[in-house]
């Protein structure tokens, strides 16, 4: 099932360069320390408060930024991911 059928919602583009897969960085602020991260790990925090070990896209597109497709996790669930949907090699 696609993210756009689980959610309703279709995936927001970040609209930047971004870098490797398509990730694009941004600056967050957590208890008074700024530190350097992606955009859709900071879009989860702001979404969430939380700040888990991977923020993952069911969507599985790296530039996806639309809040209901990025879940907490961790990297053993990333790999999971991955493997179910083919895109380990």
């Amino acid at each position: 099932m696609s993210a756009q059928a689980e959610t309703g919602l279709p995936c927001i583009d970040h609209g930047r360069k971004g870098f490797g897969l398509g990730y694009a960085t941004a600056w967050v602020v957590i208890d008074g320390h700024k530190m350097c991260t992606t955009l859709h790990r900071k879009v989860h925090y702001e979404a969430t408060g939380e700040w888990p070990e991977v923020v993952r896209h069911i969507c599985d597109n790296a530039r996806c930024i639309e809040p209901t497709h990025l879940l907490s996790g961790t990297q053993t669930d990333n790999v999971a991911d991955m493997d179910e949907r083919g895109r380990r090699t």
